[in-house]
């Protein structure tokens, strides 16, 4: 069982035994890779912490976009209190008439 293409000389002892160390270091990555597969434990913990990672990722995503919509709305709210105030004025009314309505049907 040998790695290279061509057999080594019999009569070369150390053609032989760079051969047989060949086949051991071969030997040695096959076994360490059935090692890696076969280890449950770790694989279950490596996909726990690929899925933390996503899920840190998303949850950064997640930040930075309400963070980027909660500026677009401060920027429209003032710029619709700049242009027209009464609007801003009349729906803060709506809102408070809306509330003190549903305190005041619920206490009945």
């Amino acid at each position: 069982m040998t790695t290279s293409p061509s057999e080594p000389n019999a009569s070369d002892p150390d053609a032989l035994r760079r051969d047989i160390d060949q086949t051991r270091e071969h030997l040695a990555d096959t076994v360490d890779a059935l090692h890696h597969k076969l280890d449950v434990k770790a694989q279950a913990k490596g996909k726990a912490k690929d899925w933390q990672n996503q899920a840190q990722h998303s949850a950064q995503v997640w930040q930075q976009n309400a963070q980027a919509n909660l500026h677009n709305w401060q920027l429209q709210a003032q710029d619709l209190w700049q242009r027209q105030p009464q609007v801003v004025v009349g729906a803060a009314a709506a809102a408070v008439g809306l509330v003190v309505t549903v305190v005041l049907v619920r206490r009945r």
